[in-house]
């Protein structure tokens, strides 16, 4: 679940609890809408929520609030109901906002993808951009992973696979690079540009470089073939179907080559 589902969500689905910027009477109708954006807030994978304290605190206790007015709302019988009315959920504070004005706030300043800065992994890659980005695809690959999105896993984690090879690769002198795909490949059906090469040559050159071990290569190459499955049809051609055995294999393929990489390049 993104941040800005869940702003379109309270724009599209809440448009007329959203607008009461204090009190909301709290009907069956509200309380369930209520109980599907506290639902929904429930979803964002951590990696996205607020990194701001004071944001992240605004968010939870939104959340926490409209869980305690619904409960209460929901102890209430038809006949206290009839006889003093709806409960209300009231802001949290003298000036302000209603509790869902404020998560749309809150999760209007989130970003759909973030890297955790903080992440101890990848920081062998300087320029923070091109780490960023990689961070991006694990993130991805791991939440897919913990979703049961075994399509998404496998080849998310076979393209950063070939992504964290090809920056191994090109950080090696130009000279090294031609020898070990000399090496590697003596036929001689190698692309000169290695941007051109597949998984499977990716492999091969780091190998003979010497940037990843004999174990990790194995692991990559059992993956190579998942990193097509993104398209259709070369899938139904060889009968490959993804499920929880290619995404952990994919995914023990990253987790090597990061190693390995890290002992090589941190």
């Amino acid at each position: 679940m993104l941040p800005s589902q869940i702003v379109q969500f309270i724009d599209v689905q809440l448009r007329g609890i959203e607008n009461q910027a204090k009190h909301i009477q709290l009907n069956p109708s509200v309380c369930g809408g209520l109980n599907a954006l506290v639902w929904l807030v429930d979803g964002i994978p951590e990696a996205l929520l607020p990194s701001d304290p004071s944001a992240l605190s605004k968010l939870v206790r939104s959340c926490e609030s409209i869980r305690f007015a619904v409960n209460k709302a929901a102890s209430h019988t038809l006949e206290t109901d009839n006889r003093f009315g709806y409960s209300d959920l009231t802001p949290d504070g003298g000036g302000m906002p209603s509790p869902v004005r404020v998560i749309q706030q809150v999760l209007a300043a989130c970003p759909d993808q973030s890297p955790r800065r903080s992440s101890a992994e990848l920081l062998f890659i300087k320029d923070q951009s091109e780490r960023d980005n990689l961070l991006l695809d694990l993130e991805a690959t791991r939440v897919a992973l913990s979703n049961d999105e075994f399509k998404a896993a496998t080849v998310l984690a076979g393209s950063l696979v070939e992504a964290l090879l090809l920056w191994a690769i090109q950080s090696e002198p130009s000279t090294e690079i031609q020898a070990a795909a000399a090496a590697a490949f003596p036929s001689g059906n190698l692309p000169t540009d290695p941007l051109r090469w597949n998984l499977n040559q990716c492999a091969g050159v780091a190998l003979e470089l010497k940037v990843i071990d004999s174990a990790t290569a194995q692991q990559v190459r059992l993956a190579k073939d998942f990193r097509n499955l993104i398209h259709p049809g070369l899938a139904i051609r060889r009968g490959l179907v993804c499920d929880r055995g290619t995404a952990l294999a994919a995914s023990a393929a990253v987790e090597m080559v990061m190693r390995d990489l890290q002992r090589g390049f941190g």
